[in-house]
């Protein structure tokens, strides 16, 4: 008895909730006919608007607002229409209410007595299993339709843009509003094109060159082109702070095998970064990616190749196999896993103390090429520029036979942008080397030269330097440089 009590209070309760809105007098609902009047009513405000500013001219203004009334007397037709028909007399009122109490009772006794008697059997679980999957494909079909309908009026839009800009093709808000749009439906060659257009006409927007040069890293499937990167790069001069630009000039980096650049600026990028920025999510993945690669470059074993072993021997030197061989085995998985849950100091930290490790190994095997040249990187990549050098001449000693040590330790040794040196003994030793090695290379008849006018020889500076000017043939972009380098020579 007090179930069927229950049952029939909440019966009352719901019959009482169908039938009291019926009782009483009602406010007429908004229809969708209203909000469409209220709909046009401000489109007449906005064509008022765009004629004062000169959007639209008066011959078309005529023409929308004649059309808008049009729609908006059709529509009044049509809501009158329908309260009418929505206007119920007394009478059907009295009937509707008892109909509703005697229905509701009786259906919902109905129902529980099929369905809800304890003895009933359960519903087989393949008809349960049938019911969702019909929704979520009403769902899908629905937003399917929905999409659909969406990216016809974007490409509605596109066309409307390609028309007005074929009729004048020096319009810089269309050519930009084409490319963001292009973007938005993932056409991004062609947003790049019309971007690239926008551009031309208006060179001076760095915003606009900027929005250019990611539409061709997303054509390029986010390869950065050597268009994107003279877009970053001219960027950067004029805000050389902006986070979009150095992102990408790091990843420009990184793609290039330039991991310890990339590194350096991303990490750079990260501590300037606030903590509820969007990309920083995105930008700590790459820094921990490019430690990642990094501790396994820095301390992967190279293997010799037989070139380098024949420079050593002949060198003189007898070197002991590299210490990388010998035990030096770089970091486990489990320390790269531990590493990139660093913070940027303690990651930094680690990076140090293994350099360290190396230049600690090499105090004990000093004739490891491979060592000396890693160690060298190493340096260079933390920025101890004395310190890479050095290590450099140690590897650049081990082999004096081979070319491009020997052409690099002269580059390190000479300041950079700069042609004038001093004739210290250790650039002499390079140069001799090098002058021995390949006589004709042109980058050691330049640094012959240089030694020669540091020496005050100016006919032999001026025989080498002549010399190179043949060797580089009448283009060469530096041409004119060693010209006024000859010129100087007294």
């Amino acid at each position: 008895m007090l179930f069927w009590g229950i049952a029939g209070l909440l019966t009352l309760i719901c019959v009482i909730l169908v039938i009291w809105p019926l009782l009483r007098q009602k406010e007429v609902l908004e229809t969708n006919v209203d909000y469409n009047l209220k709909v046009y009513k401000d489109q007449l405000s906005e064509v008022d608007k765009d004629f004062q500013i000169g959007r639209v001219d008066s011959k078309e203004l005529d023409a929308i607002k004649t059309e808008i009334q049009r729609r908006i007397l059709t529509e009044n037709v049509e809501a009158n229409q329908q309260k009418q028909s929505k206007q119920l007399t007394p009478t059907t009122y009295v009937i509707f209410t008892l109909v509703a109490s005697f229905l509701i009772p009786s259906a919902a006794i109905g129902i529980y007595a099929n369905y809800g008697s304890p003895g009933q059997p359960d519903v087989p679980l393949s008809k349960r299993a049938d019911l969702p999957t019909l929704k979520t494909v009403e769902k899908t079909t629905s937003q399917e339709k929905k999409s659909t309908e969406q990216h016809a009026g974007i490409d509605n839009m596109i066309t409307n843009l390609q028309e007005k800009l074929a009729a004048n093709p020096k319009d810089l808000q269309n050519w930009e509003l084409l490319g963001r749009t292009l973007l938005i439906r993932k056409q991004y060659g062609a947003a790049s094109n019309s971007l690239r257009q926008a551009v031309s006409i208006f060179p001076n927007s760095l915003e606009l060159r900027a929005t250019y040069a990611e539409a061709l890293v997303l054509a390029a499937q986010g390869r950065i082109s050597r268009e994107a990167l003279k877009q970053f790069k001219l960027i950067s001069k004029s805000i050389p702070k902006d986070p979009r630009v150095r992102y990408y000039l790091g990843l420009a980096d990184y793609q290039q095998k330039k991991i310890e650049l990339a590194l350096q600026k991303w990490t750079t990028l990260l501590d300037e970064t606030p903590q509820n920025a969007p990309w920083r999510k995105m930008l700590t993945s790459r820094v921990d990616q490019a430690t990642k690669d990094l501790v396994i470059k820095t301390s992967k074993p190279k293997q010799k190749l037989a070139a380098n072993q024949k420079s050593t021997t002949s060198g003189g030197n007898t070197a002991k196999p590299s210490i990388l061989k010998e035990g030096f085995q770089g970091p486990t998985p489990e320390d790269i896993r531990a590493a990139q849950t660093l913070s940027n100091n303690d990651r930094q930290e680690m990076i140090n103390n293994m350099v360290e490790g190396l230049a600690a190994k090499l105090k004990d095997n000093p004739n490891d090429l491979d060592g000396w040249l890693r160690l060298s990187r190493s340096y260079k990549v933390l920025g101890k520029l004395e310190k890479s050098k050095q290590a450099l001449k140690r590897a650049a000693n081990l082999a004096p036979t081979r070319v491009d040590l020997q052409l690099e330790l002269a580059r390190a040794l000479l300041p950079k942008g700069s042609s004038n040196v001093n004739a210290t003994a250790e650039f002499k030793v390079v140069v001799e080397r090098l002058r021995r090695q390949a006589p004709e290379h042109p980058e050691a008849l330049y640094f012959g030269g240089l030694l020669a006018k540091a020496e005050g020889d100016n006919s032999s500076a001026r025989k080498l330097w002549s010399k190179l000017l043949e060797k580089m043939g009448p283009n060469a972009p530096a041409r004119s440089i060693i010209k006024n380098q000859l010129k100087e020579l007294k």
